[in-house]
């Protein structure tokens, strides 16, 4: 293969959960769909879980990233997840050339919108829920 076209690769990630007890409600987030960007080509991505989730949604979180929110509403002894991902990865430029601004342009771009601010109020958050929560189980 021409280093020009890319290495392509086949990467499967697999999960698994087994619980000394049934679980009747479980509520997960995955990151596990591979970044599709300037340096690398998601082709194929695929997500399954067993036992089959009730509800499952998909998203983006604020730097780019891939999310997928899933629920199992009912008793369960076992969960599986596996992810299987087709990526094309591209030849970068040797360090200190354009590549690395282009990376961190392409990162500014993503970056667009989200306020330093705005990340120190949601850790400030995080630590007082995390707190409470600590609290609450301790008490």
């Amino acid at each position: 293969m021409n280093m020009a076209s890319g290495v392509l690769l086949e990467v499967t990630h697999e999960t698994r959960y087994d619980y000394g007890a049934p679980v009747s409600l479980a509520h997960h987030l995955a990151h596990l769909r591979p970044i599709d960007d300037a340096h690398q080509q998601l082709l194929a991505f695929e997500l399954s879980t067993e036992p089959t989730p009730g509800a499952q949604r998909d998203g983006v979180d604020a730097l780019g990233n891939a999310e997928h929110h899933f629920s199992l509403v009912m008793a369960h002894r076992r969960l599986a997840v596996r992810a299987t991902s087709r990526v094309r990865v591209l030849r970068r430029s040797a360090p200190g050339r354009s590549g690395c601004q282009t990376s961190l342009q392409d990162h500014e771009k993503q970056l667009k919108g989200v306020h330093l601010a705005d990340w120190r109020d949601l850790k400030s958050q995080h630590r007082q829920n995390r707190h409470q929560v600590s609290s609450s189980v301790h008490a």
